[in-house]
């Protein structure tokens, strides 16, 4: 099928090229009439503007690009697979295309800038934020359109939607010392991210805060794969002054305890808590059903999509820069 031109529009409305060209494009020297005429007959004909072309004159490219540290996502990561899939929908109601684009740290920022500056698409979603990003610097430097899922440590005026991971992993361990909890393991994820700082320190100062001690030995972070942190866990829960509950940087990580606190002979939920932090899908349907901390994807999607569109159209950054409140979710597992 031959594709619609501007040309073609252009001899069906009875106008120049260039006179249909300004029409699409709202410009104001085109008559109301003129531009009713050429945008009738552009719904007549099933145009639809080139994105190429559109790109090289400088016009939206109604491409937002989705940039995280794939190196740290494993093809199983559920939780990854669950939130590109929210974000995607969420943006589909605005009729833009999401470009996933891998994160590099040599040249990351420049990069990234560049991606942008070329018209390969309108703005960013920045994702797995550090404390100090050099990515958020450079883009704030240039002052171009992006957004981060997760705050940074550097005080700088940047837009964020962030979940209060500090808030959530402090719910957990006051639900789990309520239940008089006192020796609690910490499953965690490497601090290079600053999501991780935020939960490790909602978990520790909780902890102290109850006057319940924080024994080093109970802080599992930066394992170096799954079954190796399974056959510590297993370990651990098998001793006499071993945890009898345990809090997670995530639902995979807590899915993975609770494997490893049943392959020790011992029951999750009766002999020991399991708590996550996400609350996926299949979180509901674990055995038994995990309690977690659930993060609101759908509505950290939704602000995204909306605050980085706001972005491209050129509104104010100011106070763009929301912190959302996690919801525990008690279940059968702790």
């Amino acid at each position: 099928m031959t594709r619609t031109t501007i040309r073609d529009i252009a001899q069906r409305a009875g106008v120049t090229i260039a006179t249909a060209s300004r029409a699409l494009n709202n410009a104001h020297d085109v008559s109301a009439a003129t531009r009713a005429r050429v945008m009738e007959v552009a719904r007549e004909l099933h145009y639809t503007p080139n994105a190429n072309a559109q790109a090289l004159k400088g016009q939206r490219t109604s491409i937002v690009a989705f940039v995280s540290d794939l190196t740290e996502q494993p093809a199983a990561d559920v939780m990854f697979k669950y939130f590109i899939s929210t974000l995607a929908n969420s943006m589909a109601k605005h009729r833009i295309d999401l470009l996933i684009h891998p994160f590099h740290s040599d040249g990351a920022a420049s990069e990234l800038a560049r991606l942008l500056q070329a018209g390969r698409a309108d703005g960013l979603i920045l994702a797995d934020t550090r404390p100090n990003d050099e990515r958020v610097r450079h883009l704030c430097d240039l002052d171009l359109p992006f957004v981060t899922f997760g705050r940074t440590d550097m005080g700088l005026d940047h837009p964020y939607i962030d979940v209060d991971g500090y808030a959530g992993t402090a719910a957990a361990t006051q639900h789990l010392i309520d239940r008089g909890h006192r020796r609690i393991m910490y499953l965690g994820v490497a601090d290079t991210y600053t999501f991780a700082r935020h939960r490790q320190a909602g978990f520790t100062e909780t902890l102290y805060a109850a006057g319940v001690p924080c024994d080093p030995a109970l802080l599992l972070v930066e394992m170096a794969n799954e079954y190796q942190l399974r056959v510590r866990i297993r370990d651990m829960v098998s001793q006499n002054d071993g945890p009898t509950a345990i809090v997670a940087a995530s639902d995979l990580l807590a899915i993975s305890a609770m494997q490893a606190v049943e392959a020790s002979g011992k029951l999750v939920g009766q002999d020991v808590a399991v708590v996550g932090f996400d609350d996926l899908p299949l979180s509901a349907f674990t055995n038994p059903p995990l309690t977690t901390v659930r993060q609101p994807f759908e509505t950290v999607a939704l602000m995204l999509s909306d605050l980085l569109q706001g972005l491209i159209r050129g509104e104010k950054r100011g106070l763009h820069q929301v912190l959302l409140k996690p919801e525990l979710v008690v279940r059968m597992s702790g």
